[in-house]
């Protein structure tokens, strides 16, 4: 079983910029409108996996379960940076 759960993370850091960028260039009509003028999407090596995330909030902590995916913050600012691109050049 710990094969499966390791394989399973390692296949959602593969899968989840496929995802992000089908979510993010919803508004383009054809294949041609998703690839044309677009640089290459930015990769996200640092992100992990989680089972639960736990935060604080207001003096206690929640924990969420259900799979998470975290970015670090300069990834995912460079993710969000070239989302908005792509989603300018399909309007």
């Amino acid at each position: 079983m710990a094969f499966l759960s390791g394989f399973g993370r390692n296949m959602t850091r593969r899968i989840l910029p496929m995802c992000v960028l089908m979510v993010a260039l919803h508004g383009c009509n054809s294949v041609a409108g998703l690839t044309e003028g677009l640089p290459p999407a930015p990769m996200t090596p640092g992100a992990i996996t989680t089972e639960t995330w736990a935060y604080e909030y207001a003096g206690g902590w929640h924990t969420e379960e259900g799979e998470w995916i975290h970015i670090p913050a300069s990834e995912g600012a460079e993710l969000l940076l070239w989302i908005e691109s792509a989603e300018g050049i399909c309007r």
